[in-house]
């Protein structure tokens, strides 16, 4: 879906990636492992904030609205679209 949405030039808007739900205890990205947990930590970023760097790293058509419940955690957010990531980290998170 996303290649057809970046062939035509439609926005690609990824719903719940990784299965993330913030708010609720035991989420996937507030108890990150393996690959996720590790390159963020290279990174010295949060889970979360490599989660939505991956996929910003997929095309450029794509556009996220991550939840947000304060001021901090927006400018997270924001920060994740300066990360950059190689492309053995890209294929590691895929």
């Amino acid at each position: 879906m996303l290649n057809y949405c970046t062939q035509h030039n439609i926005a690609f808007i990824p719903y719940g990636s990784l299965g993330a739900h913030p708010l609720k205890r035991g989420a996937p990205l507030a108890t990150a492992e393996g690959a996720l947990a590790e390159i963020a930590h290279h990174h010295n970023v949060r889970p979360n904030q490599m989660a939505l760097a991956w996929l910003l790293h997929h095309a450029s058509n794509i556009i996220l609205i991550p939840g947000t419940t304060t001021i901090a955690h927006l400018e997270e957010n924001i920060a994740a679209a300066t990360i950059q990531l190689t492309a053995n980290e890209i294929t590691r998170l895929d």
